[in-house]
């Protein structure tokens, strides 16, 4: 018996359809990336194989957002399969010994099987090139409301990577894509809000600095080897819906021109809003709303 979440299922060329999940079995101690596959249309299954195990990610430090380890998967042309999740990874090395972001860190991690989903290669960062020496600290040293100051993290931590996304186009090319906590800034905090109240967004008094990370979204083409941040400039999960959903709406595809084409949640947009979930808001109020953004290319 499977206690699972997050299924995503894909179809290959010659009609097999695989299913990807998150789960675990009632007294497993640590949970499985599974995939099951049918043949005939759905009408039978094969077995549940585990790809991977994992353990579930928790929200990245100094953040403020929900997030979860659930897979994405697509089929190359020539039958390989590619499935992406993310990982609680240990700073040392290996898997995580417990959810925890001391000594830890969100990792996107890829598996690829030629076999049919019978066998899958040992997990692969998605993102290798994100360790602490990519991660920036701007926007310190800040003064706090009591006179104090604060600085930047004195170690800086590993980059978390999650909401990993996969895509093969018609000539095999193999995009992956995910946000990357690789800034830190200084955030002030909100000591009582207003009314109405939502998302910190009328805020009276303000209340002590914070560490805030900061995401990029980026693209990697495992065919070429090639990696490039795609966002113009990092994104503060913060703003508006307090980082909420930040994560819900992220994907990739690519095209038979072998363009591929990001979709992630932006929130470096500007907007005007009358009215928000039902309360009317100062007429013409400038918010930082959160946006899906959608960029083609190729490397």
């Amino acid at each position: 018996m499977l206690y699972s979440q997050g299924s995503r299922p894909v179809v290959a060329s010659d009609g097999t359809v695989y299913v990807f999940w998150d789960g675990a079995t009632r007294l497993a101690t640590l949970g499985n990336i599974w995939v099951v596959k049918s043949t005939d249309g759905g009408k039978s299954w094969s077995k549940p194989v585990a790809v991977s195990p994992v353990v579930d990610i928790i929200p990245v430090a100094d953040t403020a957002f929900r997030n979860n380890s659930y897979p994405a998967a697509d089929v190359a042309p020539n039958g390989d399969i590619y499935v992406a999740w993310d990982s609680m990874m240990s700073n040392a090395g290996g898997l995580c010994t417990g959810r925890t972001n001391s000594g830890c860190h969100a990792a996107s991690l890829y598996s690829k099987s030629s076999d049919a989903g019978a066998t899958w290669s040992a997990p692969a960062l998605v993102l290798p090139s994100a360790d602490a020496s990519t991660r920036t600290a701007i926007g310190y040293p800040v003064t706090q409301p009591d006179g104090s100051t604060l600085h930047a993290p004195a170690t800086p931590r590993r980059v978390d990577t999650l909401f990993p996304a996969v895509s093969v186009s018609a000539n095999g090319r193999v995009y992956m894509s995910a946000y990357a906590a690789d800034v830190v800034s200084p955030w002030q905090t909100c000591a009582k809000l207003g009314s109405p109240g939502l998302s910190g967004n009328n805020c009276t008094t303000l209340g002590p600095f914070i560490n805030n990370a900061r995401l990029d979204y980026v693209v990697t083409d495992l065919t070429t080897g090639v990696t490039d941040t795609v966002t113009t400039q990092p994104i503060n999960t913060r703003y508006f819906f307090s980082g909420g959903f930040i994560g819900d709406y992220t994907d990739i595809a690519a095209g038979s021109d072998d363009r591929f084409h990001a979709f992630w949640t932006d929130t470096n947009n500007v907007q005007s809003i009358d009215w928000f979930v039902g309360f009317e808001w100062q007429a013409g109020t400038r918010v930082h709303n959160q946006d899906v953004v959608v960029l083609s290319n190729s490397f």
